[in-house]
């Protein structure tokens, strides 16, 4: 589980393995400590090749992920992405606020 502060996007890289499985918590906090709820947004994660922005994915909060107030809870195998790195960014699309990005490792 991994908390960020949600007062502006964070950049972190996510390393997923040969299965393809993408498994993990992530919980939002402020550094001014206002409260953080996602409970009524639609939260999207787009991944797109590094080179040239092709988008390679998009996953949506109540389809591929569940969202609970300040957490998201990934559970899903990629089986159209390689081994190699792509670009991310996780974005409440409701706010229109990105959330978090780097980049994503298929080892």
């Amino acid at each position: 589980m991994a908390t960020s502060d949600y007062s502006r996007s964070i950049e972190k890289d996510i390393i997923i393995k040969e299965d393809r499985l993408f498994n993990a918590i992530f919980e939002f906090g402020r550094d001014d400590d206002a409260a953080v709820d996602f409970g009524d947004d639609t939260i999207l994660m787009k991944i797109w090749n590094k080179q040239g922005g092709t988008l390679r994915d998009t996953l949506t909060s109540g389809t591929e992920f569940t969202v609970s107030v300040a957490r998201l809870t990934f559970n899903k195998t990629f089986t159209n992405l390689l081994n190699r790195a792509y670009y991310y960014e996780i974005y409440n699309d409701t706010l229109k606020v990105g959330i978090r990005h780097g980049l994503f490792i298929v080892l």
